[in-house]
């Protein structure tokens, strides 16, 4: 099975809010890279159209201002988190079974 966390901030990133649903498009999932500007995305889509790999339609170019870091990770110094992301015209369908949790700055996860 695979899960999916979709990450919504809240108000000064005191604390964050999660759904964890099992993804079914996963297919349409993406790994986004880039940077903070549209110079970084730029400078990403021309690395990817000089790739030869089979994978690289998995590549999301994408800006976003930090704390996004633009390596496919999440800003951490204790913990390597994966990001992954739909692209913005992705349509999801999330099925019965979805959690939401409220998960503080030390990893604490409460059940909303």
């Amino acid at each position: 099975m695979s899960i999916s966390s979709l990450f919504l901030a809240h108000v000064a990133l005191v604390t964050v809010g999660v759904i964890r649903y099992e993804a079914i498009e996963t297919d349409i999932i993406k790994i986004p890279l880039g940077g903070n500007t549209e110079a970084d995305k730029a400078r990403l889509k021309k690395i990817i159209d000089q790739l030869d790999h089979p994978h690289k339609d998995k590549i999301l170019p994408y800006t976003d201002p930090r704390p996004y870091t633009g390596n496919g990770t999440t800003l951490s110094d204790k913990h390597i988190i994966p990001e992954y992301r739909y692209p913005d015209n992705a349509r999801v369908k999330i099925h019965n079974g979805a959690e939401m949790y409220e998960m503080t700055r030390t990893g604490l996860q409460v059940r909303v």
